[in-house]
């Protein structure tokens, strides 16, 4: 069959030539009756060649893949046009008259030009694009200009009559000798590009057309031998471009577009086989053409061991997703889609498993006349693998937060351990699980909650000795135990998991703090292992149930704890309550009945006597009053007061209680206030006035002599523009050793006991203080040398006020004589109220009667709470002393029923209680009273409230 078609192939070729050559002879004969008609007939078929290489090339173009044919096709126009030119020119014609042989000479020599530069030019468009519009143009006008040159005369002779050829003829003939040469040298060079065929054609042809140049350098008539000669070559020449380009581009297209298909082919055969990743081509009819050499390592299978594709998928792709690509591939050659990607796991040729990625095109060209696609995969196992890992560890954070929110969130974790062991039993894929608790009366594990065993069973597990089954064991190691494999492993402690059918059992203990809770365990009936994944699931799902049911554990005791520490504090408030009480109730009666007797006339001894006991009475109600303030700090219960006062007042209050005592050792008192002070603030006025009570008291005791001065100025103001003042006491008293300041501010620290013992006091007034100072928004310090003085400075925070009332000042004695005046109020004025006094006390009711007597007042007395009611009911009272604590009725319950019972006028009511908390001030407030008096009595605030009641 080979043998018979290389016959045929060889006929086809050889009949051309016969033809040529029978033609050939045929105008051989012609030249020797017409000369002028054989170079007619030449010079046509040469035109016709050129013409027809143009019309191929030119319709071909676009599907060139290079432009050497298209740039031979446009530069034959301009050839073919010389020879027209030329043929019309030759001498017998008579076409162009007075032109002699001259004339289609330069003709010839032009076109020989372009001709044979042309084939030297062309193959630069092999790797090139050819700008189609601009070489037409170049070869249109360099015609031009030939032509034009030729009539104008600027042409060289070419031929001269009776002499023969010119030397610019004859040497142009050798150059374009030479340039057909070079011409077939790069052919040469460039024959991979070219089809054989069309290659030999070509260099044969370009052989010819330099032989007809070398017989035309030797002929001396236009009609002589060596003119014929050379046109029998050319026309050999014009036969082989014809056979080249314009038999072979009708009969064999492909050839004419050189090899670049065969080459592609092979290339992409080559480049499949050489890619780096796994690629598979094949046939429409099933053939695999071409696998990649990763395909082969990656599957195992190489090419002939896959004929078919079928024959691979039946391997690799069994089962559903073979049946996938098998309809895929057929939608691709029925051109249904142009391209398909989908994943699927393959198995290789040794049983492994792997995930590709895999696209799939069909280019849409053929191979050996068939369609084909190519099938490229990407190995996205380890990509797969991760994201599985991925999606298992969120779902494992998921699981795990849900878990621990759950879990904080409930007050009794131990009973939600059922629904979170139901979610890691699906996470893990086991079907058992068991939570035990430890109950320590009993001394052994109690079973909480269970899954995946029956009730029956599960009553029989309701309690579990320490040491006995893997969670007894667990228990009392306080260890985890893994059991794998159980039914090839004896083991007396999985007998019982082994009876429930379970082949791998993990049990872990709750652990808090070294003490174990229970446990929490997991089995599996479908394997024989866990993995480290899922162990480390469990443990962290322990691990949370022991941190949950710990937590539990710490609030309950928190709870108890708080509430117990609630009951010391309410213990100890109750017991300052009543101390206060206790103590400041016979206070009093004391402290009155020293100022009856300060009063009444006495010698000078005994009054000296009395003073000095009202003053150390007074004494220890500072004093109680600091450890009250005290406790109140320590029990959150130390609050301030914000209302409108005058700042210059207050400060003038502060130091003139202190003037007399600087008076009685000697020592200057003096005052300093800064004119640009605001004059009205707002803050608490009575803790401000206790602090720099504390301060200058403190500065006039430790001073014997020397001056105690007080500054007062502005210290700039807040970011929020609120004032701030700063305080300054400085004294020049016996200072403050530097190894002894750090006990300063520290409550019951004083700097020595020799100090302490020489001075008195309790040691808290400089810690109240500070945390007085702290509470205004401000800061307190000093500067202190021993025998030099100290200067204690303090800054607040004080709001600011347009303007307040400023209290007139009460007057007052030293010497206790005469009647007490009530200011701006005449005894005749309160000669006419009439009060009623709710006391049980017996001493307290003594004292009041004297100083209220004494200032006109007409008094009426009540010992407990219904008798003050029923008196009120009776009428007639301005005002009411209200003692807190009295039997029968207590001064809230009495108050109450007065309110509740009031038509008219309400009656106004102080409260005298000796409790001195903050919050017994606002329980009198909330009962209906009006204002409150704390024991032991200050007569004077006693009677500056009376007289603000009764007024308004």
């Amino acid at each position: 069959m080979a043998t018979r078609t290389q016959d045929s192939s060889q006929r086809e070729t050889a009949i051309p030539f016969f033809v040529f050559a029978f033609a050939a002879c045929g105008l051989y004969v012609s030249s020797l009756s017409s000369y002028l008609l054989f170079h007619a007939l030449v010079e046509i078929f040469c035109i016709l060649v050129l013409l027809g290489s143009f019309v191929v090339a030119w319709n071909s173009r676009r599907q060139l893949d290079n432009h050497y044919f298209l740039f031979l096709a446009i530069s034959f126009l301009s050839s073919s046009t010389f020879e027209l030119l030329h043929t019309l020119a030759y001498k017998g014609l008579s076409i162009f008259p007075g032109y002699n042989a001259n004339l289609p000479t330069q003709f010839w020599i032009a076109s020989r030009y372009v001709f044979s530069l042309s084939f030297l030019i062309a193959p630069v468009f092999i790797a090139r694009r050819l700008n189609v519009a601009a070489t037409l143009i170049a070869f249109t006008g360099i015609t031009a200009l030939m032509v034009s040159a030729v009539f104008t005369g600027n042409f060289p002779d070419c031929f001269i009559e009776g002499a023969g050829l010119t030397p610019f003829k004859v040497y142009s003939e050798y150059v374009i000798i030479a340039v057909l040469a070079a011409a077939i040298m790069l052919l040469l060079a460039k024959k991979k590009f070219f089809d054989s065929r069309v290659l030999r054609a070509l260099i044969w042809s370009l052989s010819a057309a330099a032989a007809a140049d070398v017989a035309f350098t030797k002929y001396v008539s236009v009609y002589g031998p060596a003119n014929l000669l050379g046109h029998l070559f050319l026309l050999l020449s014009a036969f082989l471009v014809y056979r080249a380009i314009v038999v072979t581009g009708i009969k064999d297209p492909a050839a004419l577009l050189f090899r670049s298909l065969e080459l592609s082919k092979e290339q992409f055969r080559r480049s499949i086989a050489d890619a780096p990743i796994p690629v598979i081509m094949h046939a429409e009819d099933g053939e695999v053409l071409q696998v990649s050499g990763s395909w082969t390592e990656l599957t195992g299978y190489a090419l002939e061991d896959i004929p078919t594709l079928a024959a691979w998928l039946d391997r690799a792709v069994p089962g559903a997703d073979g049946d996938a690509v098998r309809a895929a591939v057929s939608e691709l050659y029925a051109g249904k889609r142009q391209s398909i990607r989908w994943e699927m796991p393959i198995l290789t040729r040794d049983g492994r498993s792997r995930y590709w990625n895999i696209s799939a095109s069909s280019p849409g060209s053929l191979v050996d006349g068939r369609r084909f696609v190519v099938c490229m995969a990407v190995d996205i196992t380890e990509r797969r693998e991760s994201e599985a890992a991925l999606q298992r560890g969120n779902l494992r954070l998921d699981l795990l937060a849900s878990n621990a929110s759950r879990l904080l969130e409930s007050d009794a974790p131990q009973q939600l351990v059922d629904e979170l062991c139901q979610k890691v039993m699906s996470y893990v894929e086991c079907e058992a699980y068991f939570n035990f608790l430890v109950d320590d009366d009993a001394g052994c594990l109690l079973l909480n909650s269970c899954a995946g065993i029956s009730s029956e069973v599960a009553q029989t597990l309701q309690s579990l000795e320490y040491g006995v089954a893997v969670c007894g064991c667990a228990a009392r190691d306080a260890c985890r135990i893994v059991a794998e494999n159980i039914p090839d492993v004896p083991d007396p402690r999985t007998e019982l998991v082994r009876a429930l059918g379970i082949k791998a059992y993990a049990c872990h203990p709750l652990m808090s703090h070294g003490r174990v809770l229970g446990t929490l365990s997991f089995g599996t009936r479908t394997r024989n292992t866990f993995s480290d994944d899922d162990l480390s699931l469990m443990k962290a799902v322990a691990d949370q149930v022991s941190i949950a049911m710990e937590r539990k554990t710490t609030e309950e005791k928190l709870h108890q704890a708080k509430q117990a520490a609630e009951a010391a504090s309410r213990t100890k408030s109750q017991f300052l309550a009543n101390m206060s009480h206790e103590l400041r109730t016979p206070m009093t009666g004391v402290l009155g009945m020293l100022d009856l007797a300060l009063q009444a006339p006495s010698d000078p001894r005994q009054s000296d006597y009395i003073r000095t006991a009202y003053r150390s009475g007074r004494s220890l109600l500072r004093m109680l009053n600091d450890i009250l303030d005290l406790a109140k700090v320590e029990a959150g219960k130390f609050s301030l007061d914000q209302h409108p006062f005058p700042l210059a007042g207050c400060v003038n209050e502060s130091v003139d209680i202190l003037a007399p005592e600087a008076k009685r050792k000697g020592i200057e008192l003096v005052l300093e206030l800064a004119q640009d002070l605001p004059r009205h603030v707002v803050g608490d006025q009575v803790r401000l006035r206790q602090v720099l009570t504390n301060l200058v008291g403190n500065a006039v005791k430790f001073t014997d002599r020397g001056r105690v001065t007080v500054q007062v100025e502005p210290a700039g103001k807040t970011p929020e523009g609120e004032p701030l003042v700063r305080f300054s006491v400085s004294d020049t008293g016996i200072g403050i050793p530097k190894e002894k300041r750090h006990l300063l501010f520290q409550a019951f620290s004083q700097v020595d006991d020799s100090n302490t013992r020489h001075y008195g006091g309790t040691g808290l007034g400089l810690a109240i203080s500070k945390e007085i100072v702290q509470r205004m928004g401000g800061s307190i310090g000093f500067e202190s040398g021993e025998g030099e003085g100290s200067t204690f400075t303090f800054t607040v925070r004080l709001g600011t006020a347009e303007a307040c009332d400023e209290p007139a000042e009460v007057a007052g004695t030293e010497a206790v004589g005469g009647d007490t005046v009530v200011p701006g109020t005449c005894n005749s004025e309160l000669s006419r109220l009439r009060l009623l006094i709710a006391e049980d006390d017996a001493t307290i009711r003594q004292v009041l009667a004297t100083m209220l007597q004494r200032l006109r007042f007409a008094v009426d007395f009540a010992e407990d709470g219904e008798t003050v009611v029923e008196m009120w009911r009776q009428g007639g009272y301005d005002l009411i002393l209200m003692d807190v604590q009295m039997p029968r009725l207590d001064g809230f319950q009495a108050t109450r029923a007065i309110r509740e019972q009031e038509q008219g006028a309400r009656i106004p009511i102080i409260a005298m209680t000796a409790h001195a908390m903050k919050e017994d001030e606002r329980r009198c407030l909330d009962a209906g009273m009006d204002d409150y008096i704390s024991k032991p009595i200050d007569f004077r605030e006693c009677i500056e409230k009376v007289k603000g009641l009764i007024s308004e």
